[in-house]
């Protein structure tokens, strides 16, 4: 590698060849290396001098400054043996800075080739280079080549860098791999707060609440002090395990540490309040927030409506509108929800609430025209729904279940059983509240034909095993008069509670 002068984006092993180099070079994620080190070397069978190729103004504009980004690169990608790549063995690590440290944009591979410049003497910018590696390519690379790289780092004796250990448990955790990371974890004889808050943040990422908890009290009983973005990674673990007597005590810490005048650190403590059912305590963290942001407002929303009171909700909505702060899709969406779920009252808030929608454009966004029509669904106005669903172009199987739920809770079993041939030949997929609302329609039809078939179809997408299907199943069996038909439904489903109405 080093006599060559090539540069590769993934670490190769010692005994690699130089024709498994040449191909890893191609298949890399940044191929443009391969043509620039071309360049290079075209410039050097020219016998060209490499020093009149990095001849830069004094002051140069912005396009000279971009264009003298690829001559200094090629610099940096020589080979040893040639111009001033020469100078850097010669005369020190110093000159090979020099060039580098004139290049204002840095990409990956410029600041990656000058750390392994002299990696072997400077092990600190190896470690350096290799944490970038992984950041730039853990979105985008697979998993061979990050793997291929932590094994490279494991073979160098890096495993036990902190930052490197840090970014590796990040890439770990993204793959939902969180054992991959605690043993990552373990080894590290030394942790310091960065590394404990990634565990923690890990642990979240993959959902498993309870042990982030437990890393976060172990990283307390290492004398190391928890910052504002431990808090950010623990507090939403307490809010999905509902756990307020946690969330009170980091509560308290953020109080003691002087974190808690941070409106991200409001935000979170007063999203673990609401979710731990505490809307009191929310609304107070709400208030004594001093510059609320759309996060803000959005929380305590949603909180509301968590809790059941919609109309805290829907006075806060007016109060963000009033601060001069718009609300989002989401936040659009969940109202349109609570009011769906609400009493008849709710319908022209709803009605309200659909006008500005259209107002300010989101009414093209196929989730809120699926939302509206749940609402009108449930609101059993029919003909609202109907023109809803007519301006979908993609419908998904929660549109499709919605427009049937509303014929047959309106009485019109026929044209839910119609939409359901629709539904059929768009070939999409049936869910299990498509099928409670067909066994409905079935059962006041006293179709028993179109009922066993529509049983055929539960058995065959196997959803015969959901509590609700089976519930439905049983309840059409039952209404229709097939008492012995409904008893072995009974018998054949596993486990779950079942709801059964018997006219």
């Amino acid at each position: 590698m080093g006599g060559s002068g090539e540069l590769f984006f993934v670490l190769p092993s010692d005994d690699s060849s130089s024709s498994s180099s040449s191909s890893s070079s191609s298949s890399s994620p940044v191929p443009f290396i391969s043509r620039l080190l071309a360049r290079s070397l075209a410039n050097k069978a020219n016998n060209r001098p490499q020093s009149s190729a990095f001849s830069i103004p004094r002051h140069p504009t912005k396009r000279n400054q971009q264009r003298s980004q690829l001559p200094r690169f090629q610099l940096l990608c020589a080979s040893p043996r040639n111009g001033a790549a020469s100078d850097v063995e010669g005369r020190g690590f110093g000159s090979a800075r020099q060039p580098f440290d004139t290049i204002t944009q840095r990409d990956l591979s410029v600041h990656s080739h000058s750390h392994f410049s002299r990696a072997k003497r400077a092990p600190d910018l190896l470690r350096s280079a290799i944490s970038s590696i992984v950041r730039a390519v853990n979105g985008t690379a697979s998993d061979d080549v990050k793997r291929r790289i932590h094994a490279s780092v494991i073979k160098r004796g890096l495993d036990s860098s902190i930052p490197v250990a840090t970014v590796l448990i990040g890439f770990y955790s993204s793959r939902f791999e969180s054992e991959s990371a605690r043993r990552l974890f373990d080894e590290i004889p030394t942790k310091d707060l960065i590394l404990w808050s990634a565990m923690v943040s890990a642990y979240c990422k993959r959902g498993r609440f309870l042990d982030a908890i437990g890393v976060f009290a172990e990283m307390q009983c290492s004398d190391i002090s928890p910052n504002t973005v431990t808090l950010l990674s623990v507090l939403p673990a307490c809010a999905n395990l509902r756990a307020l007597l946690h969330g009170k005590q980091i509560h308290g810490f953020a109080v003691r540490r002087m974190f808690h005048a941070q409106t991200s650190i409001q935000n979170s403590i007063m999203d673990m309040y609401a979710k731990c059912g505490s809307l009191d305590a929310a609304a107070y963290v709400f208030d004594q927030i001093k510059e609320k942001d759309a996060i803000s407002w959005k929380s305590i929303i949603f909180g509301c409506i968590d809790n059941r009171r919609l109309r805290e909700a829907l006075v806060l909505f007016h109060r963000m509108r009033a601060s001069s702060i718009e609300p989002d899709e989401t936040t659009l969406r969940n109202l349109v929800r609570a009011c769906s779920e609400g009493d008849e009252d709710f319908f022209f808030i709803g009605l309200g609430l659909h006008c500005y929608v259209v107002k300010i454009g989101f009414s093209d966004s196929v989730r809120m025209k699926t939302v509206l029509l749940s609402m009108y669904a449930e609101l059993m106005e029919v003909e609202a729904a109907r023109a809803l669903f007519d301006e979908l172009h993609d419908k998904d199987h929660i549109a499709w279940s919605a427009m049937i739920s509303v014929y047959t809770q309106a009485g019109h079993p026929f044209l839910a059983l119609e939409t359901f041939k629709q539904m059929q030949s768009t070939k999409t997929e049936a869910n299990e509240f498509t099928f409670v609302s067909l066994l409905h329609a079935c059962s006041s039809m006293e179709a028993q034909g179109l009922g066993r078939s529509i049983h055929a179809r539960i058995i065959r997408s196997e959803h015969i095993n959901n509590a609700f299907t089976a519930s439905a199943l049983i309840d059409y069996y039952c209404k229709i008069g097939r008492l012995r038909q409904g008893e072995i439904s009974f018998g054949s489903s596993k486990g779950g509670t079942l709801f059964v109405g018997v006219p």
